[in-house]
């Protein structure tokens, strides 16, 4: 199983070249909704970190404070 930093950086290596800024907000809500799809397809979460509700939205505490300074 992933970490969700894997997902993560899958996530950041497929945006590399587009001009939408991947701010850690819409990256979190990526592996929000990845895990979600994931679980949905396969029965199986995608990466084993937990996500957690925040203020803004669902968060992975660790690509949180990994990201937190783009």
């Amino acid at each position: 199983m992933l970490k969700a930093i894997d997902a993560a950086r899958f996530f950041i290596y497929l945006m590399q070249d587009e001009e939408n800024d991947l701010c850690n907000l819409k990256l979190n809500k990526l592996l929000y909704y990845a895990q979600g799809c994931h679980l949905k397809r396969t029965g199986k979460p995608l990466f084993s970190d937990s996500i957690e509700a925040w203020k803004h939205g669902p968060v992975v505490a660790d690509i949180y404070h990994a990201y937190k300074s783009f």
